[in-house]
């Protein structure tokens, strides 16, 4: 199995702007270094980190990083387009990946277990992990609220939903068909996507295909975009791993 970090931003709410966001250091390590050793416990080997901001620097982290864990592949992918917003970020993965096989979708800021990403491992189909009791250093203003159906579909996702089943968690598993579905969507539509949850709820107006909710109540995991994120995040860590 594959992952995509998705790693492009800029961090405009946390204040990085001299370094990207992912090498910002959590518990004396980098963001995406935990992301990246949260993967490699779940036993994925092949990562693909889609830079854009201050990509350089990131590269270079992996570079250095790989040379102590030759266990693993690195694969920076560089996402030119990367102000067009985090869609066209997962579209460079996605390409990189040549649709072959199923895929993990992750960001570079959300911070996950082991055991939800492998318990997603074991799953078939097209999944995003959410959370229906969302834990309290959840700021539900920004969060993506999700809509569900009963048998656990996800039938919309949007940051300004009022009535809600679940709070999208950033970790996605992509089989080959909705990989091609989110090409199809950016040859159909002269104006791409800014956002995943776009995208996806076009993909699923459509009703060609569906993506299933993987919930994970009760089970730690954080989204980072601003300093009050770190400093909980410093408080969960221990949980996560």
């Amino acid at each position: 199995m594959r992952a995509i970090i998705l790693a492009a931003g800029k961090g405009t709410r946390i204040g990085a702007f001299s370094r990207p966001k992912p090498l910002i250091e959590l518990d004396g390590k980098p963001l995406l270094q935990h992301v990246i050793e949260t993967l490699r416990k779940s036993g994925i080997q092949e990562l693909f980190v889609v830079t854009g901001y201050l990509a350089e620097k990131i590269e270079g982290f992996i570079d250095y990083y790989g040379q102590f864990h030759p266990e693993i592949t690195l694969i920076p992918i560089r996402n030119e387009q990367h102000e067009k917003g985090i869609f066209s970020s997962l579209l460079k993965g996605i390409e990189a990946n040549l649709m072959r096989m199923p895929v993990i979708v992750t960001m570079a800021d959300h911070l996950h277990s082991p055991q939800t990403v492998q318990n997603l491992l074991n799953t078939q189909g097209n999944y995003l992990v959410v959370d229906r009791n969302p834990p309290s250093h959840v700021d539900l203003e920004e969060a993506t609220k999700v809509i569900l159906s009963p048998n656990g579909k996800i039938l919309k996702l949007n940051k300004k939903i009022r009535q809600f089943q679940a709070i999208d968690t950033g970790l996605f598993r992509f089989e080959p068909n909705f990989q091609e579905a989110f090409f199809e969507l950016k040859r159909d539509n002269p104006t791409l996507p800014v956002t995943i949850s776009e995208a996806i709820n076009l993909i699923v107006a459509k009703k060609s295909l569906f993506l299933h909710a993987h919930v994970i109540n009760g089970k730690p995991w954080i989204d980072i975009d601003t300093k009050k994120d770190l400093e909980n995040a410093r408080h969960i860590l221990r949980a996560l791993h």
